[in-house]
């Protein structure tokens, strides 16, 4: 029952804006979060991004990722079990240039094996209700 109701609730979001999925306002489906990652298509709509490292592609991003998501809220980049420590090894998220900023909007920061020293300075971290970045740097 409940991955119906996940499925529905994804195809939901996904109608919000079929042909631009970085109007949508939750990016849950990897193949998306690539596009709009890879291409650096995000936008104030964005209030949520949950990113399965097991199920991403590899992708160098921008420095200014996060710079029009003003207002996500939650973002979650997880791995699960030994496929996550495989991919890991060999990189998923490149910030070659480090990153820039994170929205201080978040209120949820999870981001496992975060590949930089430390978050940028500009971040506030004010709002933030958690904050873990297991196995990083």
């Amino acid at each position: 029952m409940h991955s119906i109701i996940q499925e529905t609730a994804e195809e939901i979001v996904r109608e919000e804006s079929i042909d631009d999925p970085g109007k949508q306002s939750r990016l849950l489906d990897p193949d998306d979060i690539y596009q709009v990652l890879k291409n650096n298509k995000g936008s104030e709509a964005i209030r949520s991004i949950a990113i399965n490292l097991s199920k991403m592609k590899e992708v160098q991003l921008n420095s200014k990722v996060f710079a029009k998501m003003k207002k996500l809220q939650y973002l979650d980049i997880y791995g699960k079990g030994s496929s996550c420590d495989i991919l890991q090894s060999r990189g998923v998220l490149y910030l070659p240039q480090g990153l820039e900023s994170l929205p201080n909007e978040l209120r949820y920061l999870r981001w496992a094996h975060f590949p930089l020293e430390s978050l940028p300075s500009n971040f506030s971290g004010e709002k933030l209700v958690l904050l873990d970045l297991q196995d990083s740097q």
